[in-house]
Formats: structure tokens, sequence, C-alpha cells
């Protein structure tokens, strides 16, 4: 089975570590003032990506607690949980960030029609993401920026793909007002065969609407479609997703969602919480 998640307990500690050791004392101003941060903007919980940039000396961590998701068809249930799904965000400059995500335990449970189960639970791999903003960086206005990765084959199937894979994301957004912001991410990859044997051409629009209910609370509401080419058969993935964030401050937010299927292609239902942090 195919993990399609876009985006540890040791690897989450280690990229803890790294965001508590690149964080400096605040920043300043000329004046010698401590310098008022970007708006507050995690990739997490929506499907899609941003287009924003983190504050230079403030990197963000955020982390999947727990991701569950269910496949059925073909006399198959599929059962996949993942927790310890860790992305570092560090600003280079005031329009480039770097990312490092890694997926620390993934458990799948698969019963077939006779009530046969298997399981494996393996580690996942290491993305490398590079976020180069074109036009604002804080996300504000029209914002739009392009986003060039690569995965490592750190882990094993299912969890991870057993082979190197890569893409480009280009993530955008439009701030209709305060409460409103809409979203479009558009990506193209070379993604891991099925088999592992070699890559083949996936792409996808994920297209949202973000409400900012109050200074705390946001929720986005966001449909995906994607193609997969792969070899041992082609498919339409497409997904409706509803997701919610509360800011309990400045620079830390909880957060949870869910997703259906809405084709036979796609996995019948993903729920999954989480949490960020800016440093």
């Amino acid at each position: 089975m195919k993990s399609i998640y876009f985006r540890n307990v040791a690897p989450a500690i280690v990229l803890a570590s790294l965001a508590l050791a690149a964080t400096p004392a605040a920043a300043q101003d000329a004046t010698g003032s401590a310098a008022a941060l970007r708006p507050y903007c995690p990739t997490r919980p929506s499907l899609g990506a941003g287009a924003c940039i983190v504050d230079i000396g403030h990197p963000m961590l955020e982390m999947g607690i727990g991701d569950w998701q269910r496949t059925e068809g073909e006399g198959m249930q599929t059962d996949v949980f993942v927790t310890g799904d860790a992305l570092l965000r560090v600003a280079l400059g005031g329009t480039t960030e770097v990312q490092v995500g890694w997926t620390a335990v993934g458990r799948e449970r698969a019963r077939d029609a006779d009530g046969m189960v298997a399981r494996r639970t393996r580690i996942g791999d290491v993305a490398l993401r590079l976020r180069q903003n074109i036009v604002h960086p804080d996300g504000s206005g029209f914002s739009i920026a392009v986003q060039p990765f690569v995965t490592l084959p750190i882990g094993r199937e299912p969890i991870g793909a057993g082979t190197w894979g890569g893409g480009v994301t280009v993530p955008m957004g439009y701030e209709v007002n305060d409460v409103v912001q809409l979203q479009l991410t558009a990506e193209l990859d070379a993604t891991p065969d099925e088999d592992g044997r070699g890559r083949h051409r996936f792409v996808s629009a994920i297209g949202g609407i973000a409400l900012a209910l109050s200074d705390a609370v946001s929720t986005t509401v966001e449909l995906s479609a994607a193609r997969d080419r792969d070899p041992d058969g082609f498919s339409t993935i497409l997904l409706a997703a509803l997701s919610g964030g509360y800011q309990v401050s400045d620079n830390a937010q909880v957060d949870a969602g869910t997703a259906i299927g809405l084709n036979a292609d796609s996995p019948d239902v993903r729920v999954f919480v989480g949490f960020s942090r800016r440093f």
C-alpha cells in the first residue's frame, strides 16, 4: 500500500533540540526594541502548503501526534496509524526557509476477506524542502512561493517509500479580508513506484478556504485532486477535508482535522491531531 501523507519519538527529540539550539535572543530593530514577529503561520493542519516564511531566528516545529487512515476495497481493509510526524522550519533569510520532515513511527494493519490480519511497524522517510517566497513572505495579500523537495529513503515500506523521490510544490494564498483567505497548492512529483524500483509522475492540486473565526480559532475547508500514474495502475485520488486550529498563545497552536475519500481510488477516512510551536 502506498502512503498518501503529503507532508518520531527519537527523531522528534532531535528536531526539537535543533530548534532550541537555533533560537537566539529576541530579534531587535534598529532602535534596540524587540522586533514584531510575523503572523503565526504553520503548515499544519491543512492538506495544502502555505506560502509564508518563518521569522529569522524563530524556527517552528510542527508535530503530528496521531494520524489514522482507513482504506477498504477488493476484500481488504487497511488501517495505517502514524505518530511523531515532525516538521522543522528554519528561515535562511527574509524570503527563504528550509524544512526538514521525518515520520517517526507508522503501523499498518491489513485484514483480508478471510479475517487474516497482517501487521507491520516501520519508520518513515526524511523530506528536505526549500521554500522560496516570491510575493509577501508574511502571507498577507496575494502570496506565492516555490518549494522544491526531495525525499530520502530512510524508512521502509509501507510507511517509507523504499527509494528516493522529489518534486516541486507551488503554494498560493489570497487574503480576501481579515477573516477569509483563499488557498491553492499545486504539486508535480517524481514519486516512487509501488514496487520501489523507479519513479513516475504524480500531480495534484489542493484548493481551500481558510476562515479566522476569532483571534485564536481558525478552520479550513479543502478539496484535493491527484493523479497517480504508477506503472502498476493509474489512479485518481479525490479528498474533501475539514481542519481547525486553536492558538493557545502567540507562538503555539493545537490542531485537528479529518478527510474523506470521494471515489473508489481514495482512502475512505483520515483523522489527525497535532500541534505547532514557534521558538
